[in-house]
């Protein structure tokens, strides 16, 4: 009996102890959201759980909620009322854990709203599916954050607008999703309309003001062949529209587009920022606008499968007046990246686009009048002073069948502007700096000047052809400088824009030219070109984005996965 005993007590710890480690492993790894109402149900995940869910109890800063379901995994837990922002601690067994990152509160708005609203930054708020402003002005005060709900891909929808953040208190849009767990598409992204009811005239009633606005993570679209966009914008003469980021939209950055009609409302946006996005930077689909100071920095693993351009020209309209885009900074991909090969070989994916692409297919959905998708666009273009580097598949490329007029057979040299001249469809480009960083002088495939052809039957992309060794080159050589090539790798940095190329530096990147940069002189605005138009500001003389003052500063956010907001 007592060699029975003695053989039996082991035992009998070995399960004490088993019993016990069951347990020890209880951790809060992550949550559906970190931001959301009373009354929602939510998802917490981590490890030890209770299989029972009454054997767990979880509270929101001391207040109980109601565990649904649960698995050692994964408690959907429903949110009690709650008056405040904090933690979450789950106990079980006589154990805790509790989240190392604080949730928030918020207010949800969903549904149409026929009333004007103001948000302010005492609260948080939260799309939830389509939100949408129908004949309701949408005031935002400054350093107001509103969060796009991941479950539903949040958006917002608006006519009015009243949008005025300032350099030390920003407007920011931004997943619900924690820090650390961000990704590019959690939310759809912001529309503006003209409004309901408005009648067809070339001076629409303005939109409003947008301004010192950050948009984080958007532009989830539900057909990957649409280009989803963080940021859609149909603008025009009387709005304000000016520092604004996008930041690792799944999408395009920013659109514009005309509102359904064929009508000029000669818009005017300045200071935009386009981080990290996975499509086009900037994509007009409008004509007669103007767009002066804007960065394009793209990370170097991010592409989409419509291409990551830095500015895309797919203009709807028959005979277009043009965009014209002036101080410009498009800082492109990483020759050493996933979306591009080694030197001289074909490209890991065919992602990579180019620094300005100039014609497309039609993919936005079609006005009542306008063509439909998949017809190739129209353009009407003008590009000064502006910057071009890092290894694009082409600096800039022209897109269409080379026995259409979309491809660029046609330049001549005019009143001292070199142009290409399609049809009536004119593109200038003047006083711009391409270059390739990294070890490869551009151009990768496409040369300084590349086509992107399609196939006629489907439009389908058939790549690059580099046209450099052309007349056009000839042309666009004497007006634009592309003979700086350079390689950080090597020390040479012949723009003084190390501190943008250098992807090493991509969350804080210096945006300032060197000093000694041939960028901080030179800037050009010919009278008899379209750089005569009177929106641009004619008195600065720098090239690119960026002279001797950082516009970036204090409103921007160049890490925003690790924001705590």
């Amino acid at each position: 009996m007592k060699s029975f005993k003695f053989f039996l007590l082991p035992l009998l710890l070995l399960a004490a102890c088993k019993k016990n480690n069951e347990y020890q492993s209880l951790a809060i790894t992550g949550m559906s959201s970190m931001a959301f109402a009373s009354g929602d149900a939510i998802s917490i995940y981590g490890s030890g759980f209770d299989t029972i869910p009454d054997n767990n109890t979880v509270t929101f800063d001391g207040v109980a909620g109601e565990v649904a379901t649960s698995t050692p995994n994964r408690l959907q837990v429903i949110v009690p009322v709650l008056t405040g922002s904090g933690h979450i601690t789950v106990r079980t067994h006589g154990q805790f854990a509790t989240s190392t990152q604080s949730y928030t509160l918020v207010n949800v708005l969903q549904g149409t709203y026929t009333n004007n609203l103001t948000l302010t930054p005492d609260k948080k708020y939260l799309l939830r599916g389509a939100v949408v402003f129908d004949k309701a002005k949408l005031i935002i005060q400054p350093g107001t954050v509103i969060y796009g709900e991941k479950l539903t891909h949040g958006s917002l929808t608006c006519s009015d607008i009243d949008w005025e953040g300032t350099a030390a208190q920003p407007i920011v849009f931004t997943s619900d999703q924690a820090p650390g767990s961000r990704a590019p598409g959690d939310w759809t992204g912001i529309t503006t309309v003209q409004g309901a009811g408005q009648a067809v005239t070339n001076i629409p009633v303005p939109i409003g003001i947008m301004e010192y606005v950050r948009v984080e993570y958007a532009g989830y679209t539900a057909n990957p062949s649409l280009h989803g966009q963080a940021m859609l914008l149909f603008t025009d003469a009387g709005s304000v529209m000016r520092y604004i980021q996008v930041s690792y939209s799944a999408g395009d950055g920013i659109t514009t587009y005309e509102g359904g009609q064929n009508t000029l409302y000669n818009y005017y946006m300045e200071h935009l920022i386009a981080f990290g996005c996975a499509g086009d930077d900037f994509r007009f689909t409008t004509a007669a606008g103007t767009v002066q100071y804007a960065l394009g920095l793209k990370d170097p693993y991010l592409a989409n499968p419509l291409q990551g351009n830095g500015i895309n020209i797919c203009v709807t309209q028959a005979n277009p007046a043009p965009t014209v885009v002036s101080n410009f900074t498009l800082i492109g991909y990483d020759p050493a990246a996933r979306n591009l090969g080694s030197a001289g070989g074909a490209p890991l994916t065919q992602n990579a686009g180019a620094g300005v692409k100039v014609g497309d297919v039609i993919v936005l959905p079609p006005s009542s009048s306008g063509p439909a998708p998949g017809t190739p666009s129209t353009e009407s273009f003008a590009m000064y002073n502006s910057v071009i580097a890092g290894s694009w598949q082409a600096g800039v490329s022209f897109f269409g069948n080379p026995n259409s007029y979309y491809y660029p057979t046609d330049w001549d040299s005019y009143e001292d502007s070199a142009y290409l001249s399609n049809y009536g469809d004119d593109v200038t480009f003047r006083y711009n700096f391409i270059t390739g960083t990294a070890g490869r002088a551009l151009p990768y495939r496409g040369g300084v000047l590349g086509r992107e052809a399609y196939l006629t039957s489907n439009y389908n992309n058939a790549g690059f052809e580099d046209i450099t060794g052309t007349i056009q080159q000839q042309l666009f050589g004497y007006f634009n400088d592309t003979t700086r090539g350079m390689d950080l790798t090597a020390g040479q940095d012949p723009l003084g824009i190390k501190g943008l190329a250098d992807y090493a530096q991509l969350n804080h990147p210096g945006v300032l030219p060197a000093a000694g940069s041939p960028l901080l002189t030179g800037a050009q605005f010919p009278g008899n070109t379209p750089a005569n138009t009177p929106q641009l500001n004619k008195d600065i003389t720098y090239i690119g984005a960026f002279g001797a003052e950082d516009w970036t500063a204090g409103w921007s956010n160049f890490n925003p996965q690790q924001t705590q907001y």
